[in-house]
């Protein structure tokens, strides 16, 4: 198997990259994120909220009670949940949302003997997978889920490909890729092979992709995969800030008679505004709606964005991504990157509330942008395209 090579170097028709062989956001609503002002604030908020747990306020208990329940609520139940292995219709695609910014997107394959090791009639696609306990490089420290998984990692069906938008922990988890072992083809950004390679071993069928890269064919007959970009950053240690690269994911997919198309939108991890109450905003999204859009479905996100004077360069929040919806052309969107892991000190039910706030402000129909259960799904007919 081999991937596409590229050279590192500056290239003044990308603007994304560097003199020195790193990656940027080239766009005047990025700011680059200040690690230190930033860590000195959730330093300060972890201790108040240490401090007021001490306190055993009898408000305080009952409040984390009425969250715990309610995050129940965002859940589907056991009786809720499908068969994910099931069939579909072949002018149908199915699409689950298994908690913060991972999905399960899957096609129908027309041509069964293209994956030797299954019989099923679905290719199946997995975004930034994450099935850990804590996105952090350690066990024992960093955030933990408030909500479990939907599914259980045995409960998926076989995986054909994996597409990483990018490196930081919530996003690309080693224990979920360990799991996943070689047998997927991987699609991840420029620079980031090698990490897959160094722990899959050097034959993993993996592909590098710069931005607007469109990869044809490659997963299956009638499908592409385009690599497009985000406002955002890459950093797995304090000393590889920017070294890989960063993006979204588009999929376009052929009906069997090739009379429809279904165009899926994956933005991973974003910032849309350089400040709240900012006009400086990326303007690559309506870039991507005018090149790869309209979308049947995106996914976006909308939360881990408080506060909002530190984050908004690269977390976009609930407005903005409504307006990233609009711009990217996208007919129904999904919500995501919120009520799985304490990112950030915004409540953890907000994003959705404010998500609906938006929608009747600009008198939108709730079916436009979904706040879906985790573990929910969603099927698109091919012929209603």
């Amino acid at each position: 198997f081999e991937s596409k090579k590229y050279s590192l170097f500056q290239d003044k028709d990308k603007p994304w990259r560097t003199s020195n062989s790193t990656f940027q956001s080239p766009w005047s609503s990025y700011q680059p994120p200040n690690n230190l002002k930033i860590s000195q604030f959730f330093l300060n908020f972890k201790i108040k909220e240490f401090f007021s747990n001490l306190r055993n306020d009898e408000t305080i208990r009952l409040q984390k009670q009425e969250i715990e329940q309610k995050l129940k609520d965002i859940v589907i139940s056991e009786s809720d949940k499908i068969n994910l292995n099931e069939e579909i219709k072949l002018n149908k695609v199915r699409l689950t949302w298994l908690g913060h910014a991972c999905f399960l997107l899957q096609i129908p394959n027309f041509q069964k003997d293209l994956f030797e090791y299954k019989s099923s009639n679905l290719i199946n696609i997995l975004f930034d997978p994450i099935f850990s306990q804590r996105c952090s490089p350690f066990s024992f420290m960093g955030p933990k889920r408030i909500t479990p998984n939907p599914y259980l990692f045995e409960e998926l069906p076989p995986i054909d490909v994996v597409c990483i938008s990018h490196n930081h922990y919530d996003h690309l988890d080693y224990s979920t890729i360990m799991k996943l072992g070689p047998k997927p083809l991987y699609f991840c950004p420029l620079g980031l092979s090698h990490w897959f390679r160094a722990y899959l071993g050097s034959e993993i069928k993996v592909i590098e992709a710069d931005w607007w890269d469109v990869l044809e064919n490659v997963i299956a007959p009638g499908i592409s995969i385009t690599f497009a970009p985000a406002q955002h950053y890459s950093m797995r240690w304090i000393h590889d800030r920017c070294k890989t690269l960063w993006g979204s994911w588009c999929i376009k997919a052929y009906s069997q008679d090739n009379s429809s198309i279904f165009r899926y939108f994956f933005a991973g991890d974003t910032g849309y505004r350089a400040c709240p109450g900012s006009n400086l905003v990326c303007p690559v999204f309506q870039e991507i709606g005018e090149k790869l859009g309209p979308f049947e479905v995106a996914s976006i996100p909308i939360g881990a964005y408080a506060p909002e004077k530190f984050l908004s360069s690269f977390h976009n929040n609930p407005e903005d991504a409504i307006e990233i919806a609009e711009q990217i052309k996208s007919m129904k969107s999904i919500g995501m990157h919120w009520g799985t892991f304490p990112l950030s000190i915004e409540h953890v039910f907000e994003p959705p509330q404010r998500i609906e706030a938006e929608l009747k402000k600009r008198n939108m129909c709730s079916s436009k942008f979904l706040n879906l259960k985790i573990g929910e799904t969603i099927e698109i007919d091919y012929t209603k395209i």
